[in-house]
């Protein structure tokens, strides 16, 4: 069909359309196609208009109001710290171009809810915010939508309705395959979660909450890899006085500044990716094969980090280590560690150490070594309120002349 038989401007209002071989008009669409429709929350409401009037194009990233009765086969698949995951279909499914046809088509999904109360309801409306704000750039657009908004009639829960990743998340993907994910591959994952790290902390935005857990695996058809920062709960600007209070988290993850009362950071998220690190070389989730209480806590101020695998490439060791570095100032930005990566993976120069710590893997790493957990190791966001009992002990034994935190643990903590 040549440009010359598209039509040039809305039947309707008679505005000119700004792409010929694209024929859309953004006001009439979503009168038309969305009508009069309210999520039945203020908030909400504005947030998802404020996504649609930013829309550009027909298939760009905006949110929609999903009525629930267009999602059917909903099943529970996990449980978070926050909230409950389902699979389900969207029946309309996801707008997109077919040609010069506009079009919709059913789609898996992918069902988030939060546990009830009015903090997790503020924590749903700052995640669908920041994912979006994340997301909806040049560098980002698409790569990780939330399709929009709905609500379960029955539960009178909020949904976030967003695309269904079969692989699961890193954690889940390690704990399955790591003795086939060679090095290769692992460099691809770490080259684009830093690459989403770094566009978020260019926005001056700190993720808070980055684990393995929070972060979805998506393999494409020829087999490459990439890792998808979710989780946006937590995440706030750099610019925002937030009171840090109680420290929420995922133990092993939270840097050593955190966890004795301070703010969280840019240098805070990297310190989790650090951690990150570790664990594809073991395959292991840090600290798996202890409780992660307050012992665990104390360990780690006072130094405890998480194992790297023997045999780890010498440059790879020492940028991990630098990210652990108990001194936040000495940790790398997310841009070097973009940088890295991109200088292993995206050049295609893997460095052959890497191909020798693959066969290495082999004789270091029994298959099945890497799936034992303690039965108290916790890998879900949950209130760390221990912390503050260790802080006010550590108060109290200033006075004692030691570079450690040399504290007995309390029989009720």
């Amino acid at each position: 069909m040549s440009t010359n038989q598209f039509p040039k401007q809305c039947p309707n209002c008679l505005k000119r359309y700004g792409d010929a071989t694209r024929p859309w008009c953004k006001k009439c669409d979503f009168s038309k196609v969305f009508g009069e429709w309210t999520s039945g929350d203020e908030a909400i409401d504005e947030l998802i208009k404020m996504t649609q009037n930013r829309q550009g194009n027909y298939d760009d990233n905006f949110l929609e109001w999903i009525p629930f009765d267009r999602i059917r086969d909903k099943q529970k698949v996990g449980q978070g710290g926050y909230g409950t995951v389902y699979s389900a279909e969207w029946i309309d499914g996801k707008r997109y171009w077919d040609q010069s046809t506009r079009a919709r088509q059913p789609c898996k999904v992918a069902l988030k809810c939060l546990n009830s109360g009015t903090e997790s309801h503020q924590i749903f409306i700052e995640e669908v915010r920041s994912h979006y704000e994340v997301h909806n750039t040049s560098f980002m657009s698409n790569s990780f939508p939330m399709y929009g908004l709905s609500q379960d009639p029955d539960t009178k829960e909020y949904l976030i309705v967003m695309p269904f990743v079969e692989n699961g998340n890193l954690r889940s993907f390690l704990n399955k395959n790591f003795h086939v994910a060679d090095w290769e591959f692992k460099l691809q994952l770490l080259y684009s979660i830093a690459f989403r790290l770094s566009h978020i902390h260019s926005r001056n935005m700190v993720h808070r909450d980055l684990h393995g857990g929070n972060i979805l695996v998506m393999i494409d058809k020829d087999g490459n890899g990439r890792g998808e920062i979710t989780d946006f709960g937590l995440c706030r600007s750099t610019a925002d006085n937030v009171e840090e209070g109680d420290v929420f988290g995922v133990l092993p993850y939270i840097a050593p500044e955190v966890l004795k009362g301070g703010t969280h950071t840019l240098a805070s998220d990297i310190y989790a990716f650090g951690v990150i690190m570790c664990e594809m070389t073991t395959g292991q989730s840090a600290f798996c094969d202890r409780a992660h209480d307050v012992s665990l806590l104390i360990d780690i101020l006072n130094g405890t980090q998480p194992k790297i695998l023997d045999d780890t490439p010498k440059e790879y060791y020492q940028l991990a280590k630098r990210c652990l570095d108990a001194d936040p100032d000495n940790r790398p930005g997310a841009w070097e560690l973009r940088n890295f990566f991109s200088n292993r993976y995206v050049s295609k120069s893997v460095p052959p150490e890497y191909r020798v710590a693959d066969e290495r893997k082999k004789d270091l790493l029994p298959q099945g070594s890497h799936q034992i957990y303690h039965t108290d190791a916790i890998y879900t966001s949950r209130n760390l309120s221990f912390t503050k009992s260790v802080n006010q002990l550590k108060i109290a034994n200033r006075n004692q002349d030691s570079s450690q935190i040399n504290l007995q643990v309390p029989d009720d903590f």
